[in-house]
């Protein structure tokens, strides 16, 4: 026919190249939300002294803008290919790979699209070996970037991919980016120091990039702490940021909306819905479901939750393909869900098999508690409708975990169970009112008790308990409630209503009950003569106590009256029996069978407080920081601890950081209605600030505190009066001071009492 001619091989390239979406090998343009992200830009910069650079992560943590920034600022050719499920045919993907090759090597699609016309192989092996040899003499680097790598399942261009990582020639570099690890010869790769990874934990917002981005991209003005929320609550997400972001734009108060953001908003809920959970396999989705309720996941537990009996090989699966999994461990033993990713989950189980609720709660609650991981069971046994399991263990373990200074994980397992269950429960009343009195809120405390007493009255005496006390289990709750009611009149500065309180219990109190009832005898004997400020009596029955308390089995009775014998020995001016009695105690509690931390915290404060006195502040500091080292939990110790800590540093010449220390003991024990006897720290920092020359301070602190020279001096009250004393300008609180004092030569501040008033 006039005018046809036969197609060449010229021909027919150009028509591959026709056939090829350009798109597909431009560079990304950057969105109008994009944050540059310096850090990471300097590691793929890094990258390119390797061979390959693997940036795998979950969806959404910008995996794609990061690398199309990079690309665009890199001092080398960049080649890019985006990925799209088409490309699983192997003919196909490596036409791509050439022709955006070919963008920067201008002649390489010439010479290589021929080698990918049939009849060529179409396994790669041709095209790659072609490949490596064209770049072989190239005059500078390439980088080649496969994006959205996770979308291709075909195993002849996995093969052919890693036949070019095998052969890479020294002028070439691949950037691989995808959702999951893909599979090629990583660990081969890695052991020979070819690999470069950026994973989740690199690609996660810090802070500052959080605040940038939703300050400077998304122009909102956010409070640092809104920021913090967002930032921990999207665990540096980069989708999570922008879609709270696109959300907070919309809204008068951010305050509100980061309260309620969630995995279940709808924005976020879309996202993950549509990209992640609608593409998974039936199994993994059920698998996701079922286990979603779980904080922490392991092989194990999952198989006991859903009845199967391969969910370790699935983690590693659902790890591998970067399904919003953490890692908590180096073994990958267990992990936990993103917690946006947890919140999707979560949401989409109730909706859909919601009746299922129990039974998978139920079935968690039970492998908890076999393994003794107590805070996941009672959780898990009220969420499955039985409180009365959580009840239990809570009940059983309230007493050990109050013993270990774990006051804050009783309340969260009180905190789990419905309230008017805790009502009706006796022991937990009186746990909540244990709680609520180590905090100092004497109130709060006090009602509990009045509502354990009657819970118990109402219908629970013929039941059997065990009252969890700072001393010991009780048996008895009237004899619970009449301890708790003594130490909290004691608070007060009731030395009487104390000594009532603590004789009943005493009463009451079984003789097995050794701790309860040593602690009892204390506060109706020594305890309150020192309140009513018979130093020297309180002395004579503490040293009583101390002789029992050496051959007592249970190491309660030394705490109890070792660290107060030594206060009380301080306070007569006697230093040398203060030091012995400390070091004596420091011995018990760190020696033989019935060591303690405890007890050895208690001892190294009293050690520091004596040396202290004497001047000798380098030795005082070391046993005031191991007294904190050993004992931290311990509130009311703490503070006098850090009390401690803060005169030995204003001693030392340190006022801003005796200061500092001062204000961090008030933190810790805020409580008004405690006597400085034994909550010393708001009357303590008044002293400071007097012995710093801020007397203006001092005395807005008397006048805040109410103390006025009309008062009632009391020697539970004797800090506070003497702060008063050397603010009153009038001289008409100092006489009323000092003759209450004329029994006291205590030692504050290296100086005695009588000088301090001078």
């Amino acid at each position: 026919m006039a005018g046809s001619r036969t197609s060449s091989p010229d021909d027919a390239a150009a028509g591959e190249r026709a056939d090829l979406l350009a798109t597909k090998l431009n560079l990304p343009q950057p969105r109008p939300d994009h944050l540059c992200r310096a850090r990471l830009i300097e590691r793929l910069n890094q990258g390119m002294a390797r061979e390959v650079i693997l940036v795998c992560t979950s969806a959404g943590f910008g995996k794609t803008t990061l690398l199309a920034e990079w690309a665009a600022g890199a001092r080398w050719p960049v080649a890019w290919l985006s990925l799209d499920p088409e490309d699983n045919e192997p003919a196909r993907f490596w036409r791509y790979v050439v022709a955006a090759l070919g963008r920067v090597r201008g002649d390489l699609a010439e010479h290589l699209l021929p080698l990918l016309t049939p009849p060529a192989a179409v396994s790669g092996k041709g095209v790659v070996t072609a490949l490596v040899n064209r770049f072989q003499d190239a005059p500078e680097e390439v980088a080649l970037v496969l994006d959205d790598y996770h979308l291709l399942g075909s195993r002849p261009i996995h093969d052919g991919m890693a036949f070019l990582l095998d052969h890479l020639p020294r002028q070439l570099r691949v950037v691989i980016s995808s959702r999951s690890d893909p599979p090629l010869p990583l660990a081969r790769l890695r052991a020979r120091g070819q690999l470069v990874e950026l994973r989740n934990a690199d690609l996660r917002f810090t802070p500052e990039e959080s605040a940038a981005l939703l300050r400077e991209v998304w122009q909102l003005q956010l409070a640092p702490a809104a920021i913090a929320v967002l930032g921990s609550r999207t665990e540096g997400w980069a989708v999570g940021l922008q879609l709270a972001a696109l959300s907070l734009r919309e809204r008068p108060d951010p305050d509100a909306f980061l309260a309620a953001f969630t995995g279940t908003h709808r924005y976020v809920l879309d996202y993950l819905s549509q990209e992640v959970l609608e593409r998974l396999p039936d199994r993994v989705r059920s698998f996701l479901l079922e286990t979603s309720i779980l904080e922490r996941l392991c092989g194990p537990l999952c198989d006991a939750v859903t009845g199967r009996s391969d969910s370790q090989d699935l983690l590693e699966e659902l790890e591998r393909a970067n399904l919003f999994l953490t890692p908590l461990d180096e073994q990958r033993r267990w992990w936990r869900y993103h917690h946006l990713f947890g919140d999707l989950l979560r949401a989409r189980l109730r909706r859909v098999e919601g009746t299922r609720l129990p039974e998978l709660h139920r079935r968690a609650a039970a492998w908890h508690e076999r393994h003794g991981l107590l805070d996941e069971t009672i959780r898990h046994a009220v969420a499955a409708g039985d409180p009365i399991q959580a009840v239990r263990l809570v009940e059983q373990h309230a007493h050990q975990t109050l013993h270990h200074g774990e006051n804050v994980i009783l309340e969260r397992w009180l905190a789990m169970l419905p309230d008017q269950v805790v009502q009706s429960r006796p022991a937990l009343c009186l746990a909540q009112s244990l709680i609520q009195l180590h905090r100092g809120h004497l109130d709060p405390a006090e009602r509990l008790l009045e509502q354990a007493e009657r819970a118990f009255d109402h219908e629970q005496k013929q039941q059997e308990f065990q009252v969890a006390t700072d001393a010991g289990m009780v048996a008895e709750v009237p004899a619970a409630i009449a301890l708790l009611r003594s130490v909290v009149a004691g608070a007060r500065g009731q030395a009487k209503a104390m000594a009532k309180h603590a004789r009943s219990a005493l009463a009451q109190l079984a003789e097995e009950e050794a701790g309860p009832r040593f602690l009892a005898r204390g506060l109706a004997g020594p305890w309150a003569d020192w309140m009513r400020g018979s130093v020297a009596d309180a002395e004579r029955a503490y040293t009583e106590l101390l002789a029992e308390g050496r051959t007592a089995p249970d190491p309660f009775p030394l705490l109890l009256s070792s660290l107060p014998l030594g206060e009380v020995q301080q306070a007569q001016g006697k230093l040398g029996a203060a030091l012995r009695t400390s070091r004596e105690g420091l011995r018990f509690a760190t020696e033989g069978e019935r060591t303690s931390a405890y007890h050895a915290a208690a001892a190294h404060l009293g050690i520091a407080q004596v040396l202290y006195a004497r001047n000798e502040l380098d030795d005082a500091l070391q046993h005031v920081i191991e007294s904190i080292k050993l004992g931290r939990q311990m509130l009311w110790l703490l503070e006098q601890r850090l009390v401690t800590s803060a005169w030995i540093r204003q001693a030392m010449g340190q006022p801003e950081a005796a200061l500092d220390t001062m204000d961090e003991a008030c933190r810790t024990y805020p409580s008004p209605d405690t006597i400085s006897l034994w909550h010393p720290g708001p009357s303590e920092r008044a002293r400071l600030l007097l012995a710093q020359g801020r007397a203006e301070a001092a005395a807005r602190w008397t006048e805040e505190r109410g103390l006025t020279a009309e008062g009632e001096v009391s020697y539970p009250w004797e800090r506070d009066h003497l702060v008063l004393a050397r603010v009153w300008p009038t001289g008409q609180h100092l006489g009323k001071t000092v003759s209450f004092l004329a029994v006291d030569v205590r030692q504050y501040a290296r100086r005695s009492t009588w000088e301090e008033l001078s």
